[in-house]
């Protein structure tokens, strides 16, 4: 397990694939960060697909580059599949318009809580391997 913290994100990359990203509270992410945490992820994982358990903190911003970037099929290729952690509604209600207007080619799902995030991801991983 290999962990990368910034200002705005924390991310550890597990050997199973699945990679936690912490969104600091009032954090503003940007396409550098997001290059960084894809090089980091990507460097331990080469040629593989990562499951993406983000987990929001509280408040965060984020740029329309960014959000852009995040829907781009080349961006997101090395990805299988993404599940976002919020207890903040401000935060699910922006996942959810994002995913609407964005249109990700990654399946994205918003949850509650880390554990029913995690078994939706171990879910993703098993039909991958089959």
């Amino acid at each position: 397990m290999e962990t990368l913290e910034t200002e705005s994100f924390i991310e550890t990359v597990h050997k199973s694939g699945l990679v936690n990203l912490t969104i600091r509270d009032n954090a503003t992410f940007e396409v550098n960060e997001m290059l960084a945490a894809k090089k980091f992820s990507t460097g331990f994982h080469p040629n593989k697909k990562i499951y993406l358990l983000v987990v929001f903190e509280g408040n965060f911003n984020t740029t329309k580059e960014a959000r852009e970037l995040l829907a781009d099929p080349i961006y997101s290729s090395h990805q299988a599949a993404i599940a976002v952690v919020t207890k903040n509604i401000g935060v699910k209600l922006l996942t959810q318009m994002y995913l609407k207007v964005n249109k990700p080619k990654v399946p994205i799902k918003v949850f509650k809580n880390s554990i029913e995030a995690k078994k939706w991801l171990e879910f993703a991983m098993l039909q991958l391997e089959l």
